[in-house]
């Protein structure tokens, strides 16, 4: 496991969105990184080998063959993760959402609390984070 992979396992295990997540899961000849059985979505992250004509290419065979077995694809470069982990958070938890549905407060399971709106189970500050990023009023 790269860094980045590591890290969006610490992210996503443990149903911090709701649904479970499996880690490396095998799909006829391919490994993924990260798949949702719930939503049928495989996540996979790239480093700098997936932006070469012969990455893409691979990708690209890849994602129709997942695509062509009932899964959706949903890729982040390594970069964009460990720059935007918020961020892809967010998305990855409204491609969830959208296949899933009944899944409400993503920011107050990711950063570890119940159900804000002001019963703080863990701390303050994961409040404020979560108003900053405009999700609702800090106290």
């Amino acid at each position: 496991m790269t860094d980045a992979e590591r890290k969006l396992w610490a992210l996503l295990r443990r149903n911090q969105l709701g649904v479970r997540f499996r880690c490396q899961v095998p799909f006829g000849p391919y490994v993924v990184d990260f798949y949702c059985v719930k939503a049928k979505l495989v996540i996979e992250l790239d480093g700098s080998q997936h932006y070469t004509d012969l990455g893409r290419q691979k990708d690209a065979e890849r994602d129709n063959y997942l695509r062509g077995i009932g899964q959706d694809v949903a890729r982040y470069s390594d970069i964009e993760l460990l720059q935007n982990e918020d961020g892809v958070m967010q998305d990855i938890f409204e491609q969830v959402k959208a296949r899933v549905g009944g899944l409400k407060d993503p920011l107050s399971r990711f950063l570890g609390f119940r159900s804000c709106r002001h019963k703080h189970n863990t701390n303050k500050a994961a409040c404020r984070t979560a108003a900053q990023a405009g999700f609702w009023e800090a106290e």
